[in-house]
């Protein structure tokens, strides 16, 4: 049997590595997720979706949350989420069809807001099978998402 060298091990390593990385950013590319920075504009062009970066009580960790602005020049906040994610967990905060915000935390599983009135959005914890997952997440997490 033919021994394999540890350069040669190494250098398989490495181009396995490089083809992970380069191939995992085209998976993940979601055009409709808002991240620090770079708020996503809703499927009605009505609202855009902003992440709130903060730290923890007690310094726990850091945590994002979202808050909806109308999109237009006066950015009036409609709705700000309650709910912190803790930024050391994969975490995507996106839109779906009919204005629904999704966001999907590896630490705490996945949510969904329908808007409820002019001012109001109402929480829902998803589960497979009752309303169809966004497409991206049923992309990256196809083991938890229909």
């Amino acid at each position: 049997m033919k021994k394999i060298s540890l350069v040669t091990l190494a250098t398989l390593f490495l181009v396995l590595v490089v083809i992970f990385l380069m191939t995992r950013g085209e998976v993940n590319k979601c055009e409709v997720c808002a991240i620090p920075g770079k708020a996503a504009i809703s499927p009605s062009g009505m609202y855009k979706l902003e992440i709130v970066a903060g730290d923890a009580d007690g310094g726990s960790g850091k945590f994002n949350q979202f808050r909806i602005t109308k999109n237009n020049s006066s950015r009036e906040v409609v709705y700000t989420s309650e709910d912190k994610f803790y930024t050391r967990h994969e975490t995507w905060f996106l839109w779906n069809t009919g204005d629904q915000v999704w966001v999907y935390s590896g630490d705490v599983g996945t949510f969904y807001w329908n808007k409820s009135d002019e001012t109001g959005w109402k929480k829902f914890t998803y589960r497979k099978g009752v309303i169809p997952a966004p497409d991206f997440l049923k992309k990256i997490r196809p083991e938890y998402h229909i």
